[in-house]
C-alpha cells in the first residue's frame, strides 16, 4: 500500500493484511491483488469499496 496513492494504511490494516496473506498461503503479489479485487478482504481490513488499490505488499 503506497503513501504516494494518497492513502496511508493504518497500523491495523497493514496487520490484518500480513495475518491474511500468512493464512491463505500467498506471496506478496497475489496478496495485494486480493485486496484489489476480493471484497472480504477489504471489508475484513475496514477499507472502503472505494479505497486506492495498493501497490505494494506488506
Amino acid at each position: 500500500m503506497s503513501v504516494l496513492s494518497g492513502h496511508a494504511p493504518s497500523r491495523l490494516q497493514l496487520a490484518t493484511g500480513c495475518v491474511l496473506q500468512l493464512l491463505l498461503g500467498l506471496s506478496d503479489q497475489p496478496s495485494v491483488e486480493a485486496v484489489r479485487y476480493r471484497i472480504d478482504f477489504m471489508y475484513t481490513m475496514a477499507m472502503e469499496l472505494d479505497a486506492p488499490a495498493p501497490t505494494t505488499a506488506c
